[in-house]
C-alpha cells in the first residue's frame, strides 16, 4: 500500500544516536583499560560514566523503537541483527570467557525488532498516548528485576519466588543467578519498554508530526555517525582492544 505521508529525514536522531555511540565507544575504551589492562587511575572516570551509561543506552533504544516504527520490515531487521549478536556473543564466549557478552544491547535490540515485527499489527491498534504510559509504568515496575522482585524501591516490592530466581535460563529476561556475568547485559525487562514507548512515538515520525528543527542536519558529523552505529558497534571493541594492546606492549618493551 502507498504511504500516506512522505516522510522527511529526522537528523536529530541521527545525531543524538550518534553521541550515544560515541558514548558507549568511550565507556568501552575505559572498561579495557581498566578491567583488560588493569589500569586503575581510570577508575574515577568510570564510576561516573557507569551511572552515566544507563541514560545513554536508554536514547538509544527509544530511538532504535522509533526507527521500528519506519521500517517496512521489522522480522527482516531483527532477524540480521540477532544474527549478527550471535556472532558476537559467540566469539566472546570462545575468546574471551572471562568478559563475554550475555544478552548484550544487540542481542535484546534483535528480539525486541522480531516482537515488534510479530505483533505490530496488534500494538498499532492501541492509543499511542495510552501505549507510552503503559510502557513507562512497566519500565519502573521491572526496573529492579534484577535485584528479584517487581515494583518500586522502598515504595511496595513483589518478590519472585526462588524457583525462578535459580533458573540461570532467564537471564535474557532480567532474572539472573549468583553465577551469572556478562560484559554487556541489556535484559528484555526492563528495556523492551522503552524500545515499545519509542515505537509508540515513532507514529508522530512516521506522520512528519516531529518538531521542525529535528528535520535539519546542524552536525554532519554526529549524523554521519547516527547512519552507522552498526557498523561503529561491532568494530570498536576490536580496535580498541588492539590499539591499547600495542599502546601497552610498546610502552612495555621501552620500559627498561
Amino acid at each position: 500500500m502507498p504511504e500516506k505521508y512522505s516522510r522527511q529525514r529526522i537528523y536529530f536522531m541521527d545525531e543524538v544516536r550518534g553521541f550515544c555511540i560515541l558514548c558507549m565507544v568511550i565507556y568501552h575504551a575505559g572498561y579495557d583499560l581498566l578491567y583488560l589492562f588493569g589500569q586503575h587511575w581510570i577508575s574515577p572516570f568510570m564510576t561516573v560514566t557507569t551511572y552515566l551509561q544507563p541514560f545513554f543506552a536508554a536514547a538509544f533504544i527509544f530511538i532504535s523503537g522509533i526507527s521500528s516504527r519506519l521500517s517496512r520490515s521489522n522480522v527482516m531487521r531483527g532477524a540480521k541483527l540477532f544474527f549478527i549478536a550471535a556472532i558476537i556473543s559467540y566469539f566472546t564466549l570462545i575468546f574471551m570467557p572471562d568478559n563475554a557478552i550475555r544478552f548484550g544491547i544487540l542481542n535484546m535490540l534483535a528480539i525486541c525488532m522480531l516482537l515488534y515485527g510479530v505483533c505490530e499489527k496488534i500494538l498499532l491498534k492501541i492509543n499511542r498516548y495510552i501505549g507510552i504510559i503503559i510502557c513507562a509504568v512497566l519500565f519502573i515496575l521491572t526496573y529492579n528485576i534484577q535485584m528479584g522482585y517487581i515494583g518500586i524501591k522502598g515504595l511496595f516490592e513483589i518478590p519472585l519466588p526462588e524457583t525462578i530466581l535459580s533458573t540461570y535460563d532467564l537471564y535474557p529476561l532480567g532474572i539472573t543467578t549468583s553465577g551469572f556475568t556478562s560484559s554487556d547485559y541489556f535484559p528484555l525487562m526492563p528495556w523492551l519498554f522503552i524500545f515499545l514507548a519509542g515505537t509508540f512515538v515513532g507514529s508522530w515520525a512516521k506522520e512528519n508530526k516531529f518538531p521542525k528543527f529535528m528535520y535539519t542536519q546542524r552536525l554532519k558529523p554526529l549524523s554521519f555517525i547516527g547512519k552507522h552505529t552498526l557498523l561503529i558497534y561491532v568494530l570498536h571493541q576490536p580496535v580498541i582492544y588492539g590499539l591499547l594492546y600495542i599502546i601497552f606492549a610498546i610502552i612495555s618493551a621501552l620500559t627498561p
